[in-house]
């Protein structure tokens, strides 16, 4: 990765796609981003199927930084070899390698011919990152993945597939209970929350933080405070959040009921917890899940966008 994608990539909850996207569409990096619409068309284009394999990811992530334009337009338009009477005629299949041609075919609007209709080079501020809205945006509004509009598409003449490609079958949903403690407490006017970070080779979500798992055998028999269903990939999470008793001993004990301990049953030195302001959630990096959560609950105030600014 360039400088700046390397350096996005250390923070925390920042992945590959996220850290690509940032560095190119902001910093003009020429770096490829690569989500499930690029994908589909980069496999399409090669006449590839679709295979949960490590040498297929390795074969898109290749593919994706070879069409990555490395400047504007090739030579800057400014290369004093070119033929004039080419200069002057619409980029076609004759003129353009391939590399070339996707990089700004996909620039062009999806309903115009290839390379637009535009006759000479049109020059850009930021290539890579007009490039890779222009490809994400080529996959989610042509090449869709069912009944893909190639008639329509400004790479047609180059894809071999020409139509849908070939998919390995879905891994079926699978439904899994969990169950997380929210354990709040006040410093003087201050609310802090007990939130977990998790590791960061986690192949989901490294280094992020969220609400403490607690073992189901825990809250069996508690009557949760929030219900709440989740999905990640092919897993329906059924999230039931519990919160401890006003007078739970904060290291363990048991309740008047002989129930074991909710705080008990997250052991503070030995798993990586920290006691969180509420007031600084918006800044600090929680999962998705974590966030509905609070912001249910009302321990996180939900984002307002205001239409007048």
């Amino acid at each position: 990765f360039p400088a700046a994608a390397v350096e996005l990539r250390t923070l925390p909850g920042i992945g590959d796609y996220t850290a690509a996207a940032i560095a190119s569409i902001a910093f003009g990096e020429p770096v490829a981003v690569v989500d499930g619409n690029v994908e589909r068309v980069i496999l399409r284009l090669a006449g590839r199927a679709d295979e949960a394999t490590a040498a297929v990811k390795t074969f898109i992530r290749e593919q994706a930084q070879a069409l990555m334009p490395k400047d504007a337009i090739p030579d800057g338009g400014k290369a004093e070899s070119r033929d004039p009477e080419k200069e002057s005629r619409p980029r076609g299949l004759a003129w353009w390698d391939a590399a070339e041609r996707i990089a700004l075919a996909a620039s062009a609007k999806p309903t115009e011919p290839v390379g637009g209709a535009e006759t000479r080079v049109r020059a850009v501020e930021n290539a890579a990152g007009e490039h890779n809205q222009a490809m994400m945006e080529l996959g989610a509004m042509v090449c869709v993945p069912k009944a893909p509009m190639c008639l329509q598409c400004p790479v047609h003449a180059l894809c071999t597939t020409r139509g849908e490609h070939a998919t390995p079958k879905k891994a079926p949903q699978r439904s899994l209970p969990v169950a997380y403690l929210l354990d709040l407490r006040k410093r003087g006017t201050v609310t802090e929350v007990l939130l977990e970070k998790r590791p960061d080779d986690a192949s989901l979500m490294p280094g992020m933080y969220e609400l403490p798992q607690l073992p189901i055998d825990v809250v069996d028999g508690r009557e949760p405070v929030l219900r709440v269903r989740h999905s990640i990939t092919n897993t329906n999470y059924y999230v039931q959040v519990f919160a401890p008793k006003r007078n739970e001993p904060p290291s363990g004990g048991r309740g008047g009921r002989g129930e074991k301990s909710l705080r008990r049953a997250v052991p503070l030195k030995e798993r990586n917890t920290a006691w969180v302001r509420t007031n600084r959630l918006p800044s600090v990096p929680i999962t998705g899940l974590t966030r509905k959560i609070l912001q249910r609950l009302h321990v996180m105030e939900s984002s307002r966008i205001s239409l007048l600014e």
